[in-house]
């Protein structure tokens, strides 16, 4: 089967139109950090405006984790698409 040369270049075209696919993901990522980054913001305007407490504290962790672990994800997947491309 691999042998038939309409074959193999049907599968060539298949891989190139994956790998030049846009990622839909990375929009996504992006719209929820952004959502994220803005309650960290009315976090910290809170915070400013002295309303500090121990619920505060715990939800201001989980905002600036949240902001963390989705400039990770899109740092990972620039990286691997970036990669893709060279290759």
């Amino acid at each position: 089967m691999l042998n038939d040369d309409a074959v193999v270049d049907y599968i060539i075209e298949l891989v190139m139109e994956v790998q030049n696919r846009e990622n839909t993901t990375l929009p996504i990522l992006q719209e929820q950090l952004a959502e994220t980054e803005k309650g960290l913001e009315n976090m910290l305007n809170a915070i400013q405006a002295g309303v500090f407490t121990t619920s505060t504290k715990q939800r201001l962790d989980e905002l600036e984790q949240t902001v963390f672990d989705k400039i990770e994800i899109q740092q990972k997947r620039t990286k691997s698409a970036a990669g893709r491309k060279r290759g």
